[in-house]
């Protein structure tokens, strides 16, 4: 992981050809590949990589690339893609030499067909605590992928595939070369009796209660913390701290208190006041307090706090911590009448506290027996929006907060849709 944060200019693919890359971009939001736009990072340490477009060479369709190897040659910076190793990631594509080959194989009589998976690489989600290192820059504004973008070392599938070889759920060829081809796959792995798509394993989850992932799930711990920026630099400099630290209360407050004592500036008289030295004063005064030589600890404290960028750490079980910028955004729950006077509730937020929307909405299903769906949130940035037949506000904020554990206060329900329920 980098310690600092950087940003490298767009190519000039993307540059000379900015409505492309607007159309591009929005769709890359809708589908709920993308977070953003903000306008600042909401990350402390972060990574900005160049924007491009390729221009596919027979459809001439437009594809958004993020040059995940810049910068390129540095000596003293490294690109995402020099993290990721070289071997396990590289891929050939299949030439219609190989076709020719595998009919020859199969002889007189054989079918051939083609499947190709629309948007592939961004079906595979990045890990969380690697998401600040995805980010690119447009028009001013930040965007982050959580899904792999085209342009990353590790988003060809070989390295999935070898993995998946390894398990025992398929078998894989290599044709030649850098070809590999899925010759077998084990229908009756145990692994797959996890999954809740059969009906036979929706039946059985069905008569269990909730789906398998629900009750494996662990909430993510999230602490209030503030980051260090330019108004409180001067003081907190002094202890080691730089542009962009995250800081617990308890860590400001072990710092201030460290400040006071080595500067003596605690009031001989009042015991309780801290004696505000010029870069203090400076710092948490305002205009019209000029005669104002002291202030009480709490108050003191409090105003010091109010200077820095409010921001906050998610950890998930298992990983890195990450800090975002800004106060945490909630989970919501709306309800909203549709095409022929019918209810439907829609929940936002759930990805970004790990929850996956498909087993929260088949959870949903199997609780209240209503149909759900899931598409890309009308919120930017938000990620997928799970849609919900019918008002189920009580159903699903019980499920959030006694199933999924999340805090009450991380859950926001709108006014109308409290409203719409009390009607009942």
């Amino acid at each position: 992981m980098p310690s600092t944060s950087e940003e490298w200019k767009n190519l000039l693919s993307a540059t000379q050809q900015p409505a492309v890359v607007d159309e591009l971009l929005l769709a890359e939001c809708e589908k709920g590949f993308l977070l953003g736009p903000y306008t600042d990072p909401p990350f402390d340490i972060y990574r900005i990589s160049p924007l491009g477009i390729a221009t596919g060479k027979y459809s001439a369709k437009n594809r958004l690339i993020v040059d995940l190897s810049a910068p390129h040659n540095h000596s003293s910076h490294f690109s995402i893609n020099d993290t990721i190793d070289k071997a396990q990631c590289s891929l050939s594509y299949v030439t219609v030499d190989d076709a020719i080959r595998l009919i020859q194989q199969c002889g007189r009589g054989a079918w051939l067909c083609k499947a190709d998976i629309r948007d592939a690489f961004k079906l595979l989600p990045i890990r969380r605590d690697r998401w600040p290192l995805f980010g690119i820059k447009w028009k001013g504004l930040y965007y982050f992928y959580h899904r792999l973008a085209f342009g990353c070392r590790s988003s060809p599938l070989s390295k999935f595939l070898r993995a998946m070889q390894s398990e025992g759920y398929i078998k894989v060829k290599e044709l030649n070369k850098g070809v590999d081809s899925v010759t077998e796959f084990d229908k009756s792995h145990p692994g797959l009796r996890n999954f809740c798509v059969p009906e036979m394993a929706e039946a059985e989850k069905a008569m269990s209660g909730d789906c398998e992932s629900v009750n494996d799930y662990e909430a993510p711990e999230i602490v209030d913390m503030f980051s260090v920026n330019t108004a409180v630099l001067p003081v907190l400099s002094t202890f080691g701290y730089r542009k962009g630290n995250a800081l617990s209360p308890e860590d400001v407050r072990k710092i201030l208190t460290e400040y006071v004592k080595n500067n003596q500036l605690q009031s001989e008289g009042k015991r309780s006041h801290v004696v505000l030295d010029p870069v203090l004063a400076h710092l948490v005064l305002n205009k019209d307090e000029g005669d104002v030589s002291s202030l009480k600890w709490e108050e003191f404290f409090s105003r010091f706090l109010s200077k820095m960028q409010a921001s906050h750490q998610i950890t998930f079980p298992g990983q890195q911590p990450i800090t975002h910028k800004g106060k945490i955004e909630p989970i919501t729950i709306d309800v909203v009448r549709r095409a022929g006077n019918k209810k439907v509730t829609l929940i936002d937020q759930l990805e970004f506290f790990g929850i996956n929307p498909e087993a929260f909405a088949h959870a949903i299903q199997i609780g209240v027996a209503c149909s759900t769906s899931i598409n890309p949130s009308t919120q930017k940035g938000r990620g997928m929006q799970v849609l919900v037949q019918g008002n189920q506000l009580n159903f699903i904020a019980n499920l959030l907060t006694e199933k999924y554990k999340i805090n009450k206060k991380f859950i926001q329900v709108a006014e109308k849709a409290v409203k719409s329920v009390k009607k009942r």
